[in-house]
């Protein structure tokens, strides 16, 4: 009978432990077999990567064709729990990946990430869901234990107290990892959510899109006084309006999205990654137009996320798309293929996600600054938030936020208006404006006080000798192109994302997205015309949880171009008051 020698155990493997026994001999290494069991584990706390090669025997792939990849996600992993292993408490510990099919999310990031945490911070706790009972036990857990057996053939135990046939590994009743489906029985799921607060703690979320808002805020309250936080959300997204793509808004989130187009196995065209994605399949699917798919158009548009390929893709004719084509995905490729959502208008939103997205890696260094535009969506009820956004030099950024009913009466909120509005414009000066447009949300009347309010500032007037000039604009009024819009907010959506090709967003407040990519329009008819007109506050509302899409209308005043609200005469302002009826649905 012959023992069959394990794959790991190389001649060079054989080798290096032979060397490294003789060096501790001689007193030139540390004797292993003094310390607990954990300190031999202590090194990995600052060497995740080299957990991944040494201990799990898996390579992470490192992205190309300049996108992340499992490398780049779990490189800065480490960054992060370096940094608050020092103390630093504003080391972002959110991770959240947008993630294409096939490349290794599960495998290559989430289960080693969590046997990493699990062996090297005692006493850790580590929970892990999923929408479903097969994601957490047949592919995260699955993995897992995959893991757990390769590092058993190297010599390793990664996860001691794991249960045969349960999603569970325990060492102490505050040192264990779990993995559970989400479950909100009898309204308490926020509360089970909330009840672990520890000095090491990972939450993951595999598919989180999937994932109830109860979760969410659950594991948001949990994240007090750790000592090391770390959260990890992947998805393949299939929309832009979750609460997994919010988490994208956090300040101490860092975004990362696994495309193919970054896959080394489909951008190389090799086999280096095992089980990944191949590039024939990727060719596939561009000509799959039941289930992903791509069209072939004459020129790149940011908005639609175009792509040209450095390779000729077989057609399902047998001829070829040559090297140079453009393609446009369509929604399934999007994806599938890209880890982009789509727009979750389906075609009929003003304001793509691919314009937002473009804005947002956009650099307008070189824009003047002479000019600012400064928006401001007032907020009137309940939870409806007061929005501040300005524009200078091509530069889109949020400024405040006043909630409704934060002021005990009316006059106290408009000064607070007016006073906020006026720190955003002292600041717009200081970086070289001297003309100002200030756009005030009136519709319902409450804006005019603002209005007259800045109107009386006359240090304002002296710091913009190029002009300073406050408007008042009632979202119902007539757009200035009435062949297309039924209203001056369409227009502004509208135009917005004309604007947002040139512009770019530095600082997007938690929402914005959502308000801009979402809002969507239908068809009203006046007269022999169908006009665009966009969705009433109330119906953006009831499909948002009532949340309202404050951010957006104070973003599209910011950016609508000057000429909107210049009323050429009389009779023009007079048929616009006449038209206000019914007044616009706040």
């Amino acid at each position: 009978m012959t023992s069959r020698t394990p794959e790991w155990m190389t001649r060079e493997v054989v080798l290096q432990a032979i060397a490294r026994k003789r060096l501790r001999q001689g007193g030139k290494l540390p004797d292993r077999s003094k310390g607990s069991e954990q300190d031999r584990w202590d090194k990995y706390r600052h060497d995740l990567v080299g957990y991944c090669v040494r201990v799990l025997g898996m390579t992470p792939w490192r992205g190309v064709n300049d996108h992340a990849g499992q490398l780049d996600i779990l490189e800065d992993i480490q960054d992060s729990v370096n940094r608050q292993l020092a103390g630093d408490t504003e080391a972002p510990y959110i991770f959240v990946v947008e993630a294409a099919h096939s490349v290794g999310k599960t495998y290559g990031i989430e289960a080693p990430v969590a046997t990493w945490f699990y062996r090297c911070f005692a006493p850790s706790v580590i929970i892990t869901t999923a929408p479903t009972d097969f994601q957490v036990t047949r592919l995260l857990w699955k993995d897992i234990r995959s893991h757990v057996q390769n590092a058993r053939k190297r010599g390793r135990d990664v996860m001691p107290g794991l249960l045969p046939k349960k999603n569970l590994a325990e060492r102490a009743g505050n040192h264990f990892a779990l993995g559970m489906t989400t479950s909100d029985a009898g309204g308490q799921g926020s509360e089970r959510a909330q009840g672990q607060h520890n000095d090491y703690q990972l939450v993951i979320f595999d598919e989180a899109e999937g994932v109830p808002d109860f979760m969410y805020d659950g594991v948001s309250r949990q994240f007090t006084g750790n000592r090391v936080r770390i959260w990890l959300l992947l998805a393949n997204p299939k929309t832009d309006n979750s609460t997994f793509q919010g988490m994208k808004e956090h300040p101490r989130a860092k975004v990362y999205r696994l495309s193919h187009l970054g896959f080394p196995n489909v951008w190389n065209g090799t086999n280096e990654v095992p089980g990944g994605m191949h590039r024939s399949t990727f060719n596939d699917w561009i000509e799959d137009h039941k289930r992903f798919g791509c069209a072939v158009v004459g020129e790149h548009d940011e908005a639609a996320y175009t792509f040209e390929l450095p390779w000729e893709v077989a057609k399902a004719n047998g001829d070829v798309h040559p090297v140079g084509t453009i393609f446009a995905p369509r929604r399934g490729f999007l994806y599938g293929a890209l880890g982009i959502p789509p727009s979750g208008g389906m075609g009929d939103t003003l304001i793509s996600g691919g314009r937002f997205d473009a804005a947002l890696k956009r650099d307008v260094a070189d824009a003047s600054p002479e000019t600012v535009q400064l928006g401001i969506d007032c907020g009137r009820y309940g939870d409806d938030s007061g929005i501040l956004y300005s524009l200078q030099a091509r530069k889109l950024r949020y400024e405040t936020a006043i909630q409704g009913a934060q002021e005990a009466d009316e006059f106290t909120r408009t000064d607070r208006y007016v006073q906020e509005a006026r720190k955003a414009l002292e600041a717009a000066h200081a970086r070289g404006a001297r003309r100002a447009s200030v756009r005030v949300d009136g519709s319902g009347g409450y804006g005019g006080g603002i209005v007259d309010g800045l109107r009386k500032l006359q240090e304002l007037v002296a710091l913009f000798p190029l002009g300073f000039t406050v408007h008042e604009v009632q979202f119902g009024s007539n757009a200035q192109d009435r062949e297309q819009y039924a209203d001056v907010v369409t227009e502004m959506y509208a135009l917005a994302d004309e604007v947002l090709s040139v512009v770019q967003i530095v600082q997007p407040g938690a929402t914005l997205r959502r308000d801009l990519t979402d809002r969507r329009y239908g068809y009203v008819t006046k007269g022999d015309r169908d006009l665009r007109k966009l969705e009433q506050k109330k119906v953006f509302k009831k499909r948002h949880k009532g949340q309202s899409p404050d951010e957006g209308d104070a973003a599209v005043l910011t950016l609508a171009p000057e000429r909107l609200f210049l009323i050429i005469s009389n009779s023009e302002a007079i048929a616009t008051l006449e038209e206000l009826a019914p007044i616009w649905d706040e």
